[in-house]
């Protein structure tokens, strides 16, 4: 296994490698939210002669990787200790916070989301790597909502139009825009190899089978039903309100809608760590117990 790396720039300061002092390491993303966690327990010799002390403070930047590979950039944004304790406690997090905790005021005429994204790391100094092209201009407006929704927010609206699904996350310093996919070389998951446990849960709690089309004044204009899922599943009527807007297509927004509404199958896998698990990415799962074979983001 490659060695474990962190190194630590306080405000001002310089680089320093305390990559000896750490106890434990935890570095973490979901694709809910746009901010990769990494959270630390750092061995702190402050008042003891025998340890070295941990110069981190707030603002800090970190730095943590394996090898060569980096697998966490950002800021230190919390820290806790206590007396009688030599752990000194970090909560770090990378630049997503960001666009989390920036809100602006957006009104977008015809523009598409990758210009919309541009535009506001233009504004807020966000580093940018990539943005999943779509071509799909959105009319929109947005009062005082975090910049991580606008742009969240306008690649959705594009989905719907080029059926496609965008994640938003960061790699390294710089923000990427990912069309998610299946494609190409993917990690694969299986017994006897890198997969310690493997649970599998199947709902349609939030399934959609019929979508009702209205107007402005409130009438019904059209109505898309999937019949596949009434036969399939056998359940009455669940239906889902649209409201046409001007500029948009609500007969394909329906059908987009029923076509991303089914039976969701979610697997919560236990395996040896690997870092190309990132959010975003897609594994193959083979299980011969529970008959699963396939690939899952």
């Amino acid at each position: 296994m490659k060695p474990l790396t962190l190194l630590i720039t306080p405000p001002g300061g310089t680089e320093t490698d305390l990559s000896q002092l750490v106890k434990s390491a935890q570095w973490a993303g979901q694709y809910r939210q746009c901010a990769r966690s990494l959270d630390l327990e750092l061995l702190d010799g402050r008042g003891d002669a025998g340890l070295p002390a941990a110069d981190c403070p707030l603002g800090s930047r970190v730095r943590f990787s394996q090898g060569e590979d980096l697998l966490f950039t950002g800021t230190v944004f919390s820290r806790a200790g206590s007396t009688g304790s030599h752990v000194l406690e970090l909560g770090c997090a990378d630049n997503g916070l960001y666009l989390k905790r920036n809100e602006d005021v957006l009104r977008a005429v015809n523009r598409t989301p990758e210009d919309i994204a541009a535009g506001l790391c233009g504004r807020f100094g966000i580093p940018v790597k990539a943005l999943a092209r779509t071509g799909v201009p959105i009319t929109r407006n947005f009062i005082g909502v975090s910049l991580y929704r606008i742009i969240q927010t306008a690649y959705t609206l594009a989905g719907e139009q080029t059926g496609r699904r965008y994640l938003t996350r960061f790699s390294g310093e710089a923000l990427e825009v990912v069309e998610k996919t299946q494609a190409g070389a993917v990690l694969v998951l299986e017994p006897g190899v890198n997969l310690l446990r493997l649970e599998d849960r199947e709902s349609i709690e939030d399934l959609v089978n019929q979508v009702a089309v209205y107007d402005e004044d409130g009438r019904l204009i059209a109505a898309r039903r999937n019949e596949a899922a009434f036969a399939e599943y056998g359940v009455g009527v669940l239906q889902a309100y649209l409201k046409r807007q001007t500029g948009r297509d609500p007969l394909a927004e329906a059908q987009a809608l029923l076509d991303d509404s089914g039976m969701v199958q979610k697997l919560t896998a236990q395996c040896l760590g690997d870092t190309r698990c990132i959010t975003g990415n897609a594994v193959a799962v083979r299980e011969s117990v529970t008959g699963i074979y396939g690939r899952f983001w």
